[in-house]
């Protein structure tokens, strides 16, 4: 099952799209 590498790589861009919301947030 591949359902641990998904989970993975979800968390991964959760966490890449909290960044850049957290970057515009601060340029903005």
């Amino acid at each position: 099952m591949h359902v641990g590498r998904y989970r993975v790589l979800y968390e991964i861009k959760d966490a890449h799209v909290t960044i850049i919301v957290i970057h515009v947030g601060r340029v903005g």
